[in-house]
């Protein structure tokens, strides 16, 4: 829990792809990450695609609960659950393309 109350107050020094950006630092503390999970999301959401495409902002916005969250269709609901709706992990496309 400690370390991740590191990643929480945005103390990302010396840490491998989370360090040198005060953009993905601030994304960091935005989204309070407590697991692995929120990790891998909070690292894949930081590339350009996932950002010029309005995924980080409209993530941040549903996991607080100021968007609602919709999926494209219900069959998507089990796969995408975990990211809100969206996809972030290209884990769940592969799933989804299965």
């Amino acid at each position: 829990s400690k370390t991740y109350d590191c990643f929480c107050a945005g103390k990302l020094e010396g840490v491998f792809q989370f360090e040198g950006s005060s953009a993905l630092r601030d994304l960091t503390v935005a989204l309070q990450p407590r697991t692995l999970d929120d990790l891998a999301v909070i690292n894949a959401l930081y590339r350009p695609g996932p950002i010029q495409a309005g995924y980080v902002t409209e993530y941040v916005a549903r996991k607080s609960g100021k968007n609602p969250i919709t999926y494209i269709h219900e069959a998507v609901k089990p796969v995408l659950q975990s990211t809100y709706g969206i996809f972030i992990l290209q884990e769940q496309v592969m799933r989804l393309s299965q």
